[in-house]
């Protein structure tokens, strides 16, 4: 490979708001919830608390919320700008996702493992050195053939190096 092989690596604007109006949504009732609060709240019948203890709670769940709402905002923003995973034959640099500002440079002769997780449903691949881990998000490529082919395209470079 003489050249760099790109693969476009932003999020999915359609799930950052839908997620942004979920945590707004939740926000807004728990704070209404807590604005009106005039009794207690039993958690599983296992935790008492009393009207003030409630409310307090009904304000930190929607802080949450808001919190939520902050990073569905950032996302939104920063998926309007195209990052690229770029592939050389000596390196793999990741570009930063969410609140991280730096890109991943994994060197491939250092990788020493690659494994890939499931977690609900969310599949990422962790590319792991002695010193670093990077991880490839599938849900952040185009479509589920790219990512097998990113995944190819790993394995070959191990097997050349």
């Amino acid at each position: 490979m003489e050249k760099e092989i790109t693969f476009v690596y932003k999020p999915k604007w359609k799930s950052l708001v839908l997620a942004t109006i979920f945590f707004s949504v939740c926000a807004i009732a728990l704070f209404h919830e807590a604005s009106t609060n005039d009794r207690g709240l039993i958690i599983e019948e296992i935790i008492t608390l009393s009207v003030s203890s409630a409310t307090i709670f009904y304000y930190v769940l929607s802080a949450f919320g808001a919190i939520g709402v902050i990073f569905g905002i950032v996302g939104i923003v920063s998926s309007r700008s195209t990052k690229y995973l770029v592939f050389t034959e000596t390196e793999i640099r990741i570009p930063p996702v969410g609140i991280q500002k730096k890109e991943s440079v994994i060197p491939i002769k250092e990788i020493i493992s690659l494994n890939e997780t499931n977690i609900s449903g969310q599949v990422m691949l962790y590319v792991k050195t002695k010193q670093k881990k990077g991880v490839i998000q599938r849900s952040m490529l185009e479509n589920k053939a790219v990512y097998e082919q990113v995944k190819k395209l790993i394995n070959d470079l191990i097997a050349l190096n």
